[in-house]
């Protein structure tokens, strides 16, 4: 269903070509989403009213778009905060990651076994350094039981126990993806949990990442 949600991916297997657009904007991208996902195979859109999950900068880099389209109604397009793409940030730590190197920790596989708990998690690793940029890759998902289509990772404030960004993971993919997303500056303890499905709808669902790694610096896939 086309609607006002912050990201969404629709994928179509009928596609006749196998190009991924990014559609970013407010509702008057809705119409070109109805109508672009019966052309392309892999359609992203962000609305940026609502996305908070990171930076459109982060994000495009993850996904790696071959087209991108931006769709604002009058009002938005003069809009400060809707042309805010995050991209100086973004740069500020590609620079970093090019003059530190670029290091990684090869995570351990996580699964999740089928629960009657909604919010059935586990931790992938803790001690993150704030205000420092990492890449989160995942080689493969698995996932089976309940409805959802995602699996979520979650940057998690320890010290507070509130989640601060949020990425969906497409269910049951041999594709690597990618997460990039910066610590917020501070005291706080952070750490990345992993969610079967999504947060509060785990129940009865079990779910797995292979193939996990975490980079100190902004990886960029070949």
């Amino acid at each position: 269903m086309i609607a006002d949600y912050p990201i969404r991916t629709t994928i179509n297997t009928e596609a006749t070509n196998d190009l991924r657009i990014l559609i970013m904007g407010d509702s008057f991208k809705m119409p070109y989403e109805y109508f672009l996902t019966t052309q392309f195979q892999e359609v992203f859109t962000i609305d940026l009213r609502y996305y908070s999950d990171g930076t459109l900068a982060q994000y495009t880099e993850e996904i790696h778009p071959d087209i991108v389209l931006m769709c604002l109604s009058t009002d938005d397009v003069i809009n400060v905060s809707m042309n805010d793409f995050g991209t100086a940030e973004y740069e500020a730590a590609l620079a970093q990651t090019q003059a530190d190197g670029l290091s990684f920790i090869d995570l351990p596989d996580a699964a999740l076994a089928a629960s009657d708990g909604a919010n059935s998690f586990t931790v992938l690793c803790t001690d993150l350094i704030p205000g420092q940029t990492y890449t989160l890759t995942v080689d493969s998902t698995a996932y089976s039981g309940g409805e959802d289509l995602y699996v979520q990772t979650t940057l998690q404030d320890l010290s507070t126990n509130k989640a601060i960004y949020n990425r969906y993971f497409d269910a049951n993919s041999a594709e690597t993806q990618t997460w990039i997303f910066t610590v917020p500056e501070g005291s706080d303890t952070y750490a990345i949990y992993f969610y079967a499905g999504t947060k509060g709808h785990t129940a009865n669902v079990s779910a797995s990442l292979e193939g996990v790694r975490l980079y100190t610096g902004i990886y960029e896939q070949p």
